[in-house]
């Protein structure tokens, strides 16, 4: 991976959590059993989205961070609190985020696949005191993103789908086709005998059955 020093206008895009309400994530865990629970009288009383905002936003965090921002010259525009309102999107220039938060940024590029990726980041940074008790983490400012997974290939020459057998070299118990249909896949014949199941079910003893 390799790091280069950015243009102090170069843009980049960070996740502010703020602070919840003293209570306010114990409240919503309760809620969230009530609401669930067919025996509770709340069972089914979803809250609307306006009700969790009021929840889960503390006035508190909401003004210090507002407040903060804009003595960063940070943008209205460039703020974009969630619909509940304790996760903000704030988009700012190199150099704001490396003066907000004591640190400094690199551009890292990094190999996706067969794509080159390039992203900015810093590999540490500090929450000012005068935000400390308002904001509890930033993201995407040292955080890299996890490599993409790569979709799951099934070979099929040679053969077909559900139907044209497998790799697998184990004996089978198929029928039709003189047994080849599922040939070399995993079919209940092939788990009765790795797990040395009986042929027929066994019958319940006294007492040890439900129904």
């Amino acid at each position: 991976m390799a790091a280069e020093a950015p243009a102090s206008t170069d843009l980049t895009s960070i996740y502010m959590f703020l602070k919840h309400a003293d209570g306010a994530e114990e409240q919503l865990e309760q809620i969230l059993l009530e609401v669930s629970d067919p025996r509770s009288s709340k069972y089914g009383q979803h809250l609307s989205n306006e009700q969790l905002a009021e929840l889960m936003t503390c006035p508190h965090a909401t003004e210090k961070l507002s407040a903060w921002l804009a003595h960063h010259n940070v943008a209205a525009e460039n703020i974009e609190p969630t619909l509940v309102g304790d996760m903000w999107k704030v988009r700012l220039s190199v150099s704001q985020a490396e003066a907000m938060f004591e640190t400094s940024m690199q551009r890292y590029s990094m190999p996706f696949g067969s794509t080159e990726h390039s992203i900015l980041r810093a590999t540490s940074y500090t929450i000012p005191a005068e935000i400390a008790d308002a904001v509890s983490l930033v993201g995407d400012l040292i955080h890299f993103p996890a490599e993409p997974r790569r979709p799951i290939r099934i070979e099929t020459t040679g053969r077909r789908l559900l139907g044209g057998g497998g790799k697998g070299k184990w004996n089978n118990s198929c029928t039709g086709t003189s047994g080849s249909k599922c040939k070399g896949l995993v079919e209940p014949g092939v788990l009765k005998k790795r797990y040395n199941l009986p042929a027929q079910p066994t019958s319940c003893q006294q007492h040890s059955c439900s129904g």
